[in-house]
């Protein structure tokens, strides 16, 4: 069981606080840690949260078989970070086997990418943006690891097809995303507030 304490100091599984929160949100972002540190995805978990809302799944994906594997989940999206996955050639796979694939660009507080794969780590977002939408992507996810987003990198990005801001964005920076062209954000949950959607189990649906 993998679970998170309510606010009551009371344990809650983690699929309780995914059916509070998809009672709110369109779409839920979900990190698969297990998936990041030791290449084991939790499976079981990650189907049954596909099941009945849209997941965009995290999951430190280091090739295309492993993107593949996380839409087999049910997943709508997978993330294919320039921070784990090891090549362009493994993007380009990933892409060519499912267009549910998401690129992610992860920048450093310089602003320039962060990246296993040598031609994209240190240059500028622009160029390995550019270069990512030339393999077909159009959608991109804009990750800032060490800083608040730069909105006119997000303009600039958003001329070339559709942005997604992640990195964890602040609710009070919903109308700068939007000024700045970005077609979603993904939104940052304090602890405090998840711990509110942890304060009860969410009611049964009642029968059809």
């Amino acid at each position: 069981m993998v679970a998170v304490a309510g606010s009551d100091g009371k344990p809650r599984d983690i699929l309780d606080i995914t059916d509070a929160l998809g009672k709110e949100f369109d779409a839920l972002y979900v990190i698969d840690l297990d998936g990041r540190r030791r290449g084991e995805p939790q499976l079981d978990y990650l189907q049954e949260i596909a099941r009945d809302h849209e997941v965009w799944l995290d999951a430190g994906v280091q090739s295309s078989d492993e993107a593949i594997d996380g839409l087999v989940t049910g997943a709508k999206h997978v993330i294919v970070s320039t921070a784990s996955i090891p090549n362009a050639r493994e993007l380009r796979r990933a892409w060519k086997l499912s267009d549910e694939v998401v690129p992610e660009v992860v920048t450093h507080a310089d602003g320039t990418v962060l990246a296993y794969d040598e031609g994209w780590g240190g240059r500028p977002i622009a160029d390995v943006a550019n270069e990512v939408r030339e393999m077909g992507p159009r959608l991109l996810l804009y990750s800032p690891r060490e800083s608040r987003p730069d909105w006119a990198t997000v303009r600039a990005l958003a001329i070339g097809g559709p942005v997604w801001v992640g990195g964890g964005i602040d609710p009070e920076e919903r109308s700068a995303a939007e000024s700045a062209g970005a077609e979603g954000i993904i939104l940052r949950l304090t602890a405090s507030r998840l711990a509110g959607f942890a304060a009860a189990p969410a009611p049964a649906s009642p029968p059809p």
